[in-house]
Protein backbone atom coordinates (compact mmCIF):
# COMPACT_ATOMS: atom_id res chain seq x y z
CA UNK A 1 0.00 0.00 0.00
CA UNK A 2 0.90 3.49 0.29
CA UNK A 3 4.50 4.17 2.22
CA UNK A 4 3.20 3.97 5.32
CA UNK A 5 0.44 1.63 5.42
CA UNK A 6 1.77 -1.60 4.18
CA UNK A 7 -0.83 -3.76 3.87
CA UNK A 8 -0.07 -7.32 2.75
CA UNK A 9 -2.38 -7.57 -0.69
CA UNK A 10 -1.10 -5.75 -3.97
CA UNK A 11 -2.57 -2.07 -3.89
CA UNK A 12 -4.85 -1.64 -6.87
CA UNK A 13 -3.04 -0.41 -10.12
CA UNK A 14 -5.16 2.51 -10.37
CA UNK A 15 -4.36 3.98 -6.96
CA UNK A 16 -0.58 4.00 -8.35
CA UNK A 17 -2.58 6.23 -10.68
CA UNK A 18 -4.66 8.35 -8.38
CA UNK A 19 -1.08 8.87 -6.26
CA UNK A 20 0.67 9.95 -9.89
CA UNK A 21 -1.10 13.02 -10.45
CA UNK A 22 -0.42 14.37 -6.90
CA UNK A 23 3.10 13.06 -5.89
CA UNK A 24 2.77 14.30 -2.54
CA UNK A 25 -0.05 12.17 -1.53
CA UNK A 26 2.65 9.11 -0.71
CA UNK A 27 4.14 11.42 1.82
CA UNK A 28 1.04 13.15 2.87
CA UNK A 29 -0.37 9.72 4.09
CA UNK A 30 2.91 8.30 6.02
CA UNK A 31 3.52 11.61 7.61
CA UNK A 32 -0.75 10.99 9.02
CA UNK A 33 0.17 7.06 9.46
CA UNK A 34 3.34 7.86 11.06
CA UNK A 35 1.24 10.50 13.66
CA UNK A 36 -1.65 7.77 14.48
CA UNK A 37 1.27 4.92 15.12
CA UNK A 38 2.99 7.51 17.68
CA UNK A 39 -0.53 8.25 19.36
CA UNK A 40 -1.28 4.74 19.65
CA UNK A 41 2.11 4.13 21.21
CA UNK A 42 1.35 7.76 23.40
CA UNK A 43 -1.93 5.94 25.37
CA UNK A 44 -2.80 3.31 26.85
CA UNK A 45 -6.12 4.45 27.41
CA UNK A 46 -8.66 1.34 25.89
CA UNK A 47 -11.67 3.93 25.34
CA UNK A 48 -8.91 5.75 23.34
CA UNK A 49 -8.19 2.65 21.69
CA UNK A 50 -11.52 1.58 20.89
CA UNK A 51 -12.76 4.58 19.23
CA UNK A 52 -9.66 4.67 16.87
CA UNK A 53 -9.99 1.46 16.06
CA UNK A 54 -12.24 1.38 13.55
CA UNK A 55 -11.21 4.25 11.82
CA UNK A 56 -7.80 2.68 11.10
CA UNK A 57 -9.91 -0.34 9.68
CA UNK A 58 -12.07 2.51 8.04
CA UNK A 59 -8.75 3.49 6.25
CA UNK A 60 -7.74 0.26 5.26
CA UNK A 61 -11.15 -0.60 3.71
CA UNK A 62 -11.14 2.82 1.65
CA UNK A 63 -8.08 1.91 0.49
CA UNK A 64 -8.73 -0.93 -1.40
CA UNK A 65 -11.88 1.34 -2.80
CA UNK A 66 -8.81 3.88 -4.24
CA UNK A 67 -10.11 6.49 -1.97
CA UNK A 68 -7.05 7.90 -1.46
CA UNK A 69 -7.64 11.32 -0.25
CA UNK A 70 -10.25 9.30 1.92
CA UNK A 71 -7.69 7.26 3.72
CA UNK A 72 -6.03 10.61 5.46
CA UNK A 73 -9.48 11.49 6.52
CA UNK A 74 -10.07 8.47 8.49
CA UNK A 75 -6.61 8.62 9.77
CA UNK A 76 -7.21 11.80 11.26
CA UNK A 77 -10.61 10.58 12.77
CA UNK A 78 -8.63 8.19 14.56
CA UNK A 79 -5.87 10.39 15.74
CA UNK A 80 -8.37 12.89 17.04
CA UNK A 81 -9.46 9.91 18.81
CA UNK A 82 -6.06 8.90 20.11
CA UNK A 83 -5.73 12.10 21.22
CA UNK A 84 -9.01 12.27 23.17
CA UNK A 85 -10.44 15.02 21.35
CA UNK A 86 -14.14 14.76 20.83
CA UNK A 87 -13.72 16.15 16.26
CA UNK A 88 -11.11 16.64 13.93
CA UNK A 89 -9.85 20.11 13.73
CA UNK A 90 -10.85 22.34 11.16
CA UNK A 91 -7.67 22.12 9.89
CA UNK A 92 -6.65 18.35 9.95
CA UNK A 93 -7.17 18.54 6.12
CA UNK A 94 -4.58 20.98 5.20
CA UNK A 95 -1.22 20.07 4.10
CA UNK A 96 1.93 21.48 3.41
CA UNK A 97 5.34 20.56 1.88
CA UNK A 98 8.25 22.64 1.00
CA UNK A 99 8.54 23.10 -3.30
CA UNK A 100 11.78 21.56 -3.16
CA UNK A 101 13.18 19.34 -0.57
CA UNK A 102 16.94 20.20 -1.62
CA UNK A 103 17.55 23.68 -1.86
CA UNK A 104 20.40 25.74 -2.67
CA UNK A 105 21.87 28.00 0.67
CA UNK A 106 22.17 31.13 -1.59
CA UNK A 107 18.45 31.29 -2.42
CA UNK A 108 17.33 34.01 -0.10
CA UNK A 109 13.66 32.16 0.57
CA UNK A 110 12.09 29.08 0.83
CA UNK A 111 8.74 27.54 -1.26
CA UNK A 112 6.13 26.09 0.64
CA UNK A 113 3.06 24.23 -0.69
CA UNK A 114 -0.33 24.59 1.14
CA UNK A 115 -3.17 22.85 -0.24
CA UNK A 116 -5.89 20.45 0.98
CA UNK A 117 -6.50 16.93 1.43
CA UNK A 118 -10.17 16.38 1.93
CA UNK A 119 -13.28 17.34 2.32
CA UNK A 120 -14.50 21.55 1.86
CA UNK A 121 -11.95 24.22 1.80
CA UNK A 122 -12.14 26.76 4.34
CA UNK A 123 -13.82 29.38 2.96
CA UNK A 124 -11.61 32.30 4.91
CA UNK A 125 -7.98 32.82 4.35
CA UNK A 126 -5.76 30.67 6.44
CA UNK A 127 -3.11 33.04 8.63
CA UNK A 128 0.49 31.27 8.16
CA UNK A 129 3.53 31.57 9.88
CA UNK A 130 7.07 29.77 9.40
CA UNK A 131 9.64 29.13 12.03
CA UNK A 132 13.39 27.61 11.48
CA UNK A 133 15.68 27.40 14.71
CA UNK A 134 13.67 30.15 16.00
CA UNK A 135 13.77 32.21 13.36
CA UNK A 136 10.65 33.81 11.83
CA UNK A 137 10.55 33.90 8.25
CA UNK A 138 8.92 37.09 5.92
CA UNK A 139 5.91 36.13 4.31
CA UNK A 140 2.06 36.56 3.52
CA UNK A 141 0.27 36.67 7.00
CA UNK A 142 -2.56 35.41 5.28
CA UNK A 143 -2.80 32.80 1.99
CA UNK A 144 -6.56 32.15 0.60
CA UNK A 145 -6.92 28.59 -0.88
CA UNK A 146 -8.43 28.29 -4.17
CA UNK A 147 -9.97 25.44 -6.22
CA UNK A 148 -6.61 24.46 -7.73
CA UNK A 149 -4.77 20.82 -5.20
CA UNK A 150 -2.13 23.30 -3.71
CA UNK A 151 -0.72 27.02 -3.47
CA UNK A 152 2.65 27.86 -3.55
CA UNK A 153 3.87 30.92 -1.26
CA UNK A 154 7.34 31.91 -0.73
CA UNK A 155 8.75 32.88 2.74
CA UNK A 156 12.15 34.60 2.95
CA UNK A 157 14.84 34.68 5.30
CA UNK A 158 14.92 38.03 7.46
CA UNK A 159 18.66 38.07 7.17
CA UNK A 160 19.49 35.46 4.02
CA UNK A 161 23.51 36.34 4.72
CA UNK A 162 22.85 34.35 8.07
CA UNK A 163 20.15 31.83 7.51
CA UNK A 164 20.66 28.48 8.51
CA UNK A 165 22.26 25.42 6.67
CA UNK A 166 22.30 21.62 6.72
CA UNK A 167 18.96 19.29 6.97
CA UNK A 168 16.58 21.87 8.73
CA UNK A 169 12.67 21.40 10.42
CA UNK A 170 10.42 24.40 9.47
CA UNK A 171 7.82 24.36 12.37
CA UNK A 172 4.16 25.87 10.07
CA UNK A 173 1.85 27.10 12.30
CA UNK A 174 -1.70 27.48 10.26
CA UNK A 175 -4.97 28.81 11.93
CA UNK A 176 -8.10 30.73 10.83
CA UNK A 177 -9.66 33.59 12.52
CA UNK A 178 -9.77 32.84 15.97
CA UNK A 179 -9.66 29.56 15.96
CA UNK A 180 -6.73 27.38 17.43
CA UNK A 181 -3.70 26.79 15.34
CA UNK A 182 -2.37 23.62 13.56
CA UNK A 183 1.30 22.87 13.79
CA UNK A 184 2.85 21.15 10.90
CA UNK A 185 6.99 20.21 10.81
CA UNK A 186 8.21 19.98 7.73
CA UNK A 187 12.01 19.39 6.21
CA UNK A 188 14.71 20.53 4.63
CA UNK A 189 18.43 20.82 3.42
CA UNK A 190 19.93 24.08 2.65
CA UNK A 191 23.48 23.72 0.98
CA UNK A 192 25.69 25.60 -0.72
CA UNK A 193 26.38 25.13 -4.36
CA UNK A 194 23.71 22.58 -4.90
CA UNK A 195 23.71 22.33 -9.06
CA UNK A 196 27.73 22.27 -9.07
CA UNK A 197 28.57 19.18 -6.35
CA UNK A 198 25.41 17.34 -8.11
CA UNK A 199 27.13 17.67 -11.48
CA UNK A 200 30.59 16.68 -9.67
CA UNK A 201 28.18 13.27 -8.22
CA UNK A 202 27.56 12.72 -11.56
CA UNK A 203 30.57 12.57 -13.74
CA UNK A 204 32.14 8.93 -14.71
CA UNK A 205 33.05 6.37 -11.90
CA UNK A 206 36.37 4.38 -12.06
CA UNK A 207 36.15 0.54 -13.41
CA UNK A 208 38.16 -0.09 -9.75
CA UNK A 209 34.93 1.61 -7.60
CA UNK A 210 33.87 -1.25 -5.07
CA UNK A 211 30.71 -2.21 -6.12
CA UNK A 212 28.54 -1.42 -3.13
CA UNK A 213 30.18 2.10 -3.78
CA UNK A 214 29.13 2.72 -7.48
CA UNK A 215 25.53 1.17 -7.07
CA UNK A 216 24.47 3.15 -3.92
CA UNK A 217 26.02 6.51 -5.79
CA UNK A 218 24.38 5.84 -8.61
CA UNK A 219 21.13 5.70 -6.98
CA UNK A 220 21.88 8.55 -4.19
CA UNK A 221 22.40 10.51 -6.88
CA UNK A 222 19.15 10.02 -8.64
CA UNK A 223 17.66 10.84 -4.93
CA UNK A 224 19.33 13.91 -4.45
CA UNK A 225 18.35 15.29 -7.80
CA UNK A 226 14.58 14.30 -7.41
CA UNK A 227 14.99 15.96 -4.44
CA UNK A 228 16.56 18.69 -5.27
CA UNK A 229 13.38 18.90 -8.56
CA UNK A 230 10.70 18.90 -6.32
CA UNK A 231 9.60 15.35 -5.57
CA UNK A 232 8.26 14.62 -2.27
CA UNK A 233 9.77 11.31 -0.77
CA UNK A 234 7.43 8.81 1.80
CA UNK A 235 10.31 9.65 4.33
CA UNK A 236 12.47 12.51 5.26
CA UNK A 237 15.55 11.96 3.72
CA UNK A 238 18.34 14.01 5.38
CA UNK A 239 19.58 15.28 1.93
CA UNK A 240 22.17 17.40 3.32
CA UNK A 241 23.55 14.07 4.68
CA UNK A 242 22.92 12.59 2.19
CA UNK A 243 24.83 14.96 0.09
CA UNK A 244 28.12 15.13 2.05
CA UNK A 245 27.91 11.52 2.18
CA UNK A 246 28.00 10.96 -1.50
CA UNK A 247 30.81 13.12 -2.25
CA UNK A 248 32.77 11.29 0.04
CA UNK A 249 31.48 7.70 -1.20
CA UNK A 250 32.56 9.46 -4.77
CA UNK A 251 36.10 10.18 -3.68
CA UNK A 252 36.97 7.08 -1.99
CA UNK A 253 35.34 4.88 -4.84
CA UNK A 254 37.73 6.89 -7.44
CA UNK A 255 40.84 5.74 -5.67
CA UNK A 256 39.44 2.04 -5.90
CA UNK A 257 38.58 2.36 -1.58
CA UNK A 258 35.33 1.60 0.19
CA UNK A 259 33.57 4.11 1.86
CA UNK A 260 31.22 1.88 4.00
CA UNK A 261 32.63 -0.08 6.49
CA UNK A 262 33.28 -0.75 10.10
CA UNK A 263 33.70 2.76 10.96
CA UNK A 264 30.07 2.72 10.29
CA UNK A 265 27.43 4.17 13.08
CA UNK A 266 23.62 5.22 13.03
CA UNK A 267 21.61 4.84 9.83
CA UNK A 268 22.06 4.44 6.19
CA UNK A 269 20.31 4.11 3.33
CA UNK A 270 22.50 1.65 0.61
CA UNK A 271 22.07 -0.46 -2.96
CA UNK A 272 23.84 -3.53 -1.85
CA UNK A 273 24.99 -5.68 -5.18
CA UNK A 274 23.05 -8.69 -5.62
CA UNK A 275 24.46 -10.42 -8.82
CA UNK A 276 23.84 -7.85 -11.85
CA UNK A 277 21.84 -5.85 -9.52
CA UNK A 278 21.76 -4.56 -6.48
CA UNK A 279 19.27 -4.71 -3.00
CA UNK A 280 18.16 -0.99 -1.39
CA UNK A 281 18.14 -1.58 2.22
CA UNK A 282 18.10 0.61 5.10
CA UNK A 283 20.75 -0.31 7.71
CA UNK A 284 21.21 0.30 11.45
CA UNK A 285 24.75 0.59 13.12
CA UNK A 286 23.70 0.71 16.57
CA UNK A 287 26.20 3.00 18.14
CA UNK A 288 27.29 0.68 20.54
CA UNK A 289 28.40 -1.78 17.66
CA UNK A 290 31.96 -3.34 17.97
CA UNK A 291 33.41 -5.22 14.92
CA UNK A 292 35.28 -7.30 17.40
CA UNK A 293 32.45 -8.54 19.09
CA UNK A 294 30.18 -9.85 16.50
CA UNK A 295 26.33 -9.58 17.22
CA UNK A 296 23.45 -10.57 16.34
CA UNK A 297 21.78 -8.70 13.31
CA UNK A 298 17.36 -8.26 12.67
CA UNK A 299 16.51 -8.96 8.90
CA UNK A 300 13.18 -6.79 8.82
CA UNK A 301 10.76 -7.20 5.91
CA UNK A 302 7.92 -4.85 5.16
CA UNK A 303 4.28 -5.59 4.11
CA UNK A 304 2.70 -5.27 0.30
CA UNK A 305 3.32 -1.60 -1.43
CA UNK A 306 5.89 -0.71 1.36
CA UNK A 307 9.62 -0.02 1.50
CA UNK A 308 12.96 -0.55 3.30
CA UNK A 309 11.54 2.25 5.23
CA UNK A 310 8.75 0.84 6.80
CA UNK A 311 10.43 -0.49 10.00
CA UNK A 312 12.44 2.64 9.96
CA UNK A 313 9.88 5.20 10.07
CA UNK A 314 6.45 3.37 9.94
CA UNK A 315 5.43 0.59 11.67
CA UNK A 316 5.54 1.87 15.62
CA UNK A 317 7.20 5.01 14.20
CA UNK A 318 10.24 3.32 14.28
CA UNK A 319 9.77 1.39 16.83
CA UNK A 320 11.89 -2.06 16.08
CA UNK A 321 15.13 0.15 15.26
CA UNK A 322 14.83 1.80 18.61
CA UNK A 323 14.68 -2.07 19.91
CA UNK A 324 17.77 -2.88 18.14
CA UNK A 325 19.66 0.36 19.35
CA UNK A 326 18.99 -0.64 22.68
CA UNK A 327 20.29 -4.25 22.69
CA UNK A 328 23.45 -3.39 20.16
CA UNK A 329 21.43 -5.34 17.23
CA UNK A 330 22.33 -4.51 13.67
CA UNK A 331 18.85 -4.19 11.60
CA UNK A 332 18.88 -4.18 7.70
CA UNK A 333 15.56 -3.92 5.89
CA UNK A 334 15.68 -4.65 2.37
CA UNK A 335 12.74 -3.82 -0.12
CA UNK A 336 10.46 -6.52 -0.82
CA UNK A 337 8.40 -7.43 -3.70
CA UNK A 338 5.89 -10.24 -3.77
CA UNK A 339 8.50 -12.78 -5.48
CA UNK A 340 10.90 -12.43 -2.07
CA UNK A 341 13.62 -10.78 -1.35
CA UNK A 342 17.12 -11.25 -1.96
CA UNK A 343 17.73 -11.30 1.97
CA UNK A 344 20.60 -13.61 2.09
CA UNK A 345 22.30 -12.65 -0.87
CA UNK A 346 22.23 -8.58 1.05
CA UNK A 347 23.64 -10.45 4.56
CA UNK A 348 26.24 -11.65 2.13
CA UNK A 349 27.63 -8.34 0.69
CA UNK A 350 26.98 -6.52 4.02
CA UNK A 351 29.51 -9.39 5.73
CA UNK A 352 32.23 -8.34 3.39
CA UNK A 353 32.18 -4.41 5.45
CA UNK A 354 30.62 -5.19 8.96
CA UNK A 355 31.32 -7.89 11.43
CA UNK A 356 27.54 -10.21 12.58
CA UNK A 357 27.01 -13.27 14.22
CA UNK A 358 25.69 -15.20 10.96
CA UNK A 359 24.47 -17.85 13.73
CA UNK A 360 22.09 -15.42 14.96
CA UNK A 361 20.29 -14.15 12.17
CA UNK A 362 17.14 -12.91 13.61
CA UNK A 363 13.89 -12.61 10.44
CA UNK A 364 10.88 -11.19 11.37
CA UNK A 365 7.90 -9.68 8.87
CA UNK A 366 5.01 -7.99 9.03
CA UNK A 367 1.77 -9.26 6.38
CA UNK A 368 3.22 -9.94 2.78
CA UNK A 369 7.29 -9.74 4.49
CA UNK A 370 5.88 -12.30 7.13
CA UNK A 371 4.96 -14.72 3.99
CA UNK A 372 8.07 -13.96 2.08
CA UNK A 373 10.05 -14.42 5.71
CA UNK A 374 8.25 -18.20 6.13
CA UNK A 375 9.63 -19.07 2.41
CA UNK A 376 13.11 -17.97 3.33
CA UNK A 377 12.80 -20.31 6.29
CA UNK A 378 11.55 -22.84 4.79
CA UNK A 379 14.36 -23.15 2.04
CA UNK A 380 16.95 -22.68 4.34
CA UNK A 381 16.31 -22.93 7.49
CA UNK A 382 20.09 -23.08 9.02
CA UNK A 383 20.17 -19.74 8.09
CA UNK A 384 18.10 -18.13 10.48
CA UNK A 385 18.13 -18.11 14.36
CA UNK A 386 14.26 -17.30 14.66
CA UNK A 387 11.03 -16.01 13.15
CA UNK A 388 8.79 -13.47 14.01
CA UNK A 389 5.48 -13.48 11.75
CA UNK A 390 3.09 -10.59 12.04
CA UNK A 391 -0.10 -10.52 10.63
CA UNK A 392 0.87 -12.79 7.74
CA UNK A 393 1.74 -16.53 6.67
CA UNK A 394 -0.04 -19.37 5.91
CA UNK A 395 -0.34 -23.25 6.91
CA UNK A 396 3.20 -24.96 6.21
CA UNK A 397 2.45 -27.82 4.52
CA UNK A 398 6.14 -29.58 5.16
CA UNK A 399 6.88 -28.83 8.84
CA UNK A 400 10.29 -30.89 8.29
CA UNK A 401 12.73 -27.70 7.83
CA UNK A 402 10.83 -25.62 10.90
CA UNK A 403 12.22 -28.21 13.54
CA UNK A 404 15.09 -25.96 14.91
CA UNK A 405 13.50 -22.89 14.00
CA UNK A 406 11.46 -21.02 17.04
CA UNK A 407 8.26 -19.13 15.72
CA UNK A 408 6.75 -15.83 17.22
CA UNK A 409 3.59 -15.86 15.35
CA UNK A 410 1.05 -13.00 16.31
CA UNK A 411 -1.79 -11.05 14.75
CA UNK A 412 -4.33 -8.19 16.18
CA UNK A 413 -7.73 -9.54 17.24
CA UNK A 414 -9.21 -7.75 14.13
CA UNK A 415 -6.55 -8.45 12.07
CA UNK A 416 -7.32 -9.82 8.89
CA UNK A 417 -4.19 -11.54 8.59
CA UNK A 418 -5.21 -13.44 12.01
CA UNK A 419 -6.02 -16.54 9.96
CA UNK A 420 -2.98 -16.93 8.01
CA UNK A 421 -0.84 -16.28 11.56
CA UNK A 422 -2.96 -18.91 13.02
CA UNK A 423 -2.66 -21.56 10.50
CA UNK A 424 0.96 -21.13 10.62
CA UNK A 425 1.86 -21.64 14.00
CA UNK A 426 -0.86 -24.78 13.92
CA UNK A 427 0.66 -26.12 11.55
CA UNK A 428 4.49 -26.14 13.13
CA UNK A 429 2.90 -26.83 16.62
CA UNK A 430 4.25 -29.80 18.31
CA UNK A 431 7.07 -30.43 15.10
CA UNK A 432 10.36 -30.46 16.87
CA UNK A 433 11.76 -29.03 19.61
CA UNK A 434 11.83 -25.17 18.93
CA UNK A 435 9.79 -22.80 20.85
CA UNK A 436 6.22 -21.98 19.19
CA UNK A 437 4.56 -18.87 20.30
CA UNK A 438 1.14 -17.81 19.65
CA UNK A 439 -0.42 -14.28 20.61
CA UNK A 440 -3.47 -12.85 19.36
CA UNK A 441 -2.95 -9.03 20.67
CA UNK A 442 -6.79 -7.78 21.74
CA UNK A 443 -7.77 -4.59 20.64
CA UNK A 444 -5.14 -4.41 17.64
CA UNK A 445 -6.10 -4.87 13.66
CA UNK A 446 -3.66 -5.10 10.62
CA UNK A 447 -2.15 -2.21 10.76
CA UNK A 448 -1.09 -1.49 14.29
CA UNK A 449 -0.06 -5.07 14.94
CA UNK A 450 3.26 -4.37 14.53
CA UNK A 451 4.04 -1.58 17.29
CA UNK A 452 1.85 -3.17 19.85
CA UNK A 453 3.76 -6.85 19.08
CA UNK A 454 7.32 -5.56 18.73
CA UNK A 455 8.00 -5.01 22.41
CA UNK A 456 7.26 -8.86 23.58
CA UNK A 457 8.54 -9.80 20.20
CA UNK A 458 12.12 -8.62 20.77
CA UNK A 459 11.69 -10.15 24.66
CA UNK A 460 10.97 -13.34 23.60
CA UNK A 461 14.01 -12.97 20.78
CA UNK A 462 16.12 -12.06 24.13
CA UNK A 463 14.96 -15.77 25.82
CA UNK A 464 15.65 -17.41 22.44
CA UNK A 465 19.52 -15.89 22.32
CA UNK A 466 19.70 -16.73 25.89
CA UNK A 467 21.06 -12.46 26.29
Amino acid sequence: MLGALGLGVAPPKNLGLTVGKDPALRAELAWRTRAVEEAWMGTDDPERRSRALPHVEEAVQRFFRFESAAVGASMGEALAALQGRDAVHPLDAARVHPGRRLVDSAEPGVDLVIGWLYGERPASPLAVSVRCEGVLLVGPEQVQLGPDPSTTVTFQWPDPTGAPEGDLVLDVSLSVGAGEPVARAVTLARVPRVRERLDALAQPLSEEAPALEARTLKARLKLLESLAAGSTEETDFPAARLLVEAEAMSAAAAKGEPWFGAEARGQHWLSVPVGRRAASVRLLVPSSYDPARPGPIVVALHGMGGSENMFFDAYGAGLAARLCEERGWLMVAPRVSPLGTSAEAVLDGLEERLAFDRERVLLMGHSMGAGVGQRLVSKRPEAYRAFVAMGGGSSQRDPAPWSAVPLYATAGERDFGRSGVEALHASLEGSGEADRRLVIEPGTEHLLIVAEALPAAFQWLDRVLGD
